[in-house]
């Protein structure tokens, strides 16, 4: 499965380019595309969190709204392939930042060679080297028998309840049977066990009451942390 985000208010040159992207990913394999579409921004603040696996995005930045949503999914994840759509009105400098990060780049108008040559390219990019990416970028599970990519950095805990694993990225929670110290071996450094049934991402953590035993993360959660996992804790962050 491939997950694409696209945001154009022009809904012609919308579904121009989503037709391309269609040919070209149907021509270099046998994968299934979901799009999602994002118009403005309530619209992508309302929804953005829950697209934890979402691989590449095309974004027209000729409105403030755009530049916006670009940034937004650039903090959110290193990983995601953006598109920049954009006209020669739009300075190179507002999009060529490491707040954006683009790794493409398609002007308007849209001459149709250029526009597919550029397509393909920008999708070879995470088509093609999707199977060989390596497994600390991604958390994988089977969702309805097909294979999902959660990014690690959506991921905020694991909890173990009632006999399941629950993964939980803020506004989305997935179920798989594991226990937690299974998963635990197969993850990055940065998550850390703080209590029998929660393994915690460290890079969301945003306060930690060690009188009380809770962990308040950057979305607004609290988790506990039981006294058995403190001094761990409290090792681990004096190392950092």
């Amino acid at each position: 499965m491939i997950s694409l985000l696209i945001c154009m208010p022009d809904k012609k040159q919308e579904s121009y380019i989503i037709n391309h992207i269609k040919n070209v990913v149907a021509a270099l394999g046998n994968d299934k595309l979901e799009i999602f579409h994002y118009d403005d921004i309530k619209n992508a603040g309302e929804n953005l969190s829950s697209i934890d696996q979402m691989q590449a995005a095309v974004i027209d930045v000729t409105s403030d709204f755009g530049f916006e949503l670009a940034r937004r999914i650039r903090s959110r994840s290193a990983q995601t392939e953006i598109m920049i759509v954009a006209d020669i009105s739009i300075s190179p400098i507002r999009y060529l930042n490491p707040k954006v990060k683009a790794s493409a780049l398609l002007l308007k108008p849209f001459e149709k060679e250029k526009t597919i040559a550029m397509l393909r390219s920008f999708i070879r990019q995470f088509v093609i080297s999707k199977d060989t990416r390596q497994q600390e970028d991604y958390f994988y599970l089977k969702k309805r028998g097909e294979d999902v990519a959660i990014s690690f950095y959506s991921i905020l805990y694991f909890e173990a309840r009632d006999k399941k694993l629950y993964i939980n990225c803020g506004t989305r929670e997935y179920v798989i049977y594991d226990s937690l110290d299974s998963v635990h071996r197969m993850l990055p450094d940065y998550f850390i066990k703080c209590h029998r049934s929660f393994l915690v991402n460290r890079r969301h953590i945003q306060d930690i009451s060690f009188t009380e035993g809770s962990i308040l993360l950057d979305n607004g959660e609290s988790i506990p942390l039981s006294r058995a996992h403190k001094n761990m804790l409290r090792e681990v962050l004096r190392n950092e």
